[in-house]
C-alpha cells in the first residue's frame, strides 16, 4: 500500500500484487481498497506460483526496473530498521523506556528482522546499555506462508 500511495504522489507507477487471498477482515480489506483507490489497473491477483512467475517476468521485461518483495525487502529499508533499533537503544539507555525482554515483529520478507538484528548487534558493539537482558530475543511471527522467506 505504501508503495502505491507514495508512488502516486511522485507520479511513479507502483503495482500491488496480491500473492494469495488474505483473511476476510477489516485491515486486509482496507489495504486492498487503498490500492484500488489509486487506480485499480495496477492491482493484480497472482495467487498461483506459475501466475506469479509469469507476472514477474512480464513486469521485468516491460522495462520496469524495480521489483520489491512483500514487506519492502531492500537494503535501504534494512538501514531504516537498523536506525530504529539504535533509536530504541538510546531510549532504553536514557531510562525513557525499560530494557525489553524481547521484541515481536511480523516476518514476511525479513527486511525488518534483519535490520533489527543488525541494529541490536550494533547497539551492543558500541556499548549502549540496551538489549542486555539474558534472554532478550527478537520474535519474528510469520505473517503469510506464501511470501515468507524466513
Amino acid at each position: 500500500v505504501g508503495a502505491v500511495v507514495h508512488g502516486s504522489a511522485l507520479s511513479i507507477r507502483a503495482d500491488a500484487w496480491w500473492v494469495a487471498a488474505d483473511e476476510p477482515e477489516r485491515d486486509n480489506t482496507l489495504n486492498l481498497l487503498s490500492c484500488l483507490s489509486f487506480g485499480g489497473r495496477h492491482v493484480s491477483f497472482v495467487g498461483r506460483p506459475l501466475l506469479l512467475a509469469r507476472h514477474l517476468v512480464q513486469t521485468i521485461s516491460s522495462g520496469l526496473d524495480k521489483v520489491f518483495s512483500p514487506g519492502g525487502n531492500n537494503p535501504v529499508g534494512q538501514l531504516g530498521h537498523v536506525g530504529a533499533a539504535l533509536e530504541l537503544a538510546e531510549q532504553i539507555e536514557s531510562g525513557t523506556i525499560p530494557d525489553p525482554k524481547g521484541i515481536y515483529l511480523a516476518a514476511g520478507s525479513t527486511c525488518t528482522l534483519s535490520g533489527l538484528i543488525l541494529g541490536v548487534c550494533l547497539a551492543r558493539a558500541v556499548g549502549l546499555k540496551a538489549f542486555q537482558r539474558p534472554a532478550f530475543c527478537l520474535h519474528a511471527v510469520l505473517v503469510h506462508h506464501h511470501i515468507a522467506f524466513a
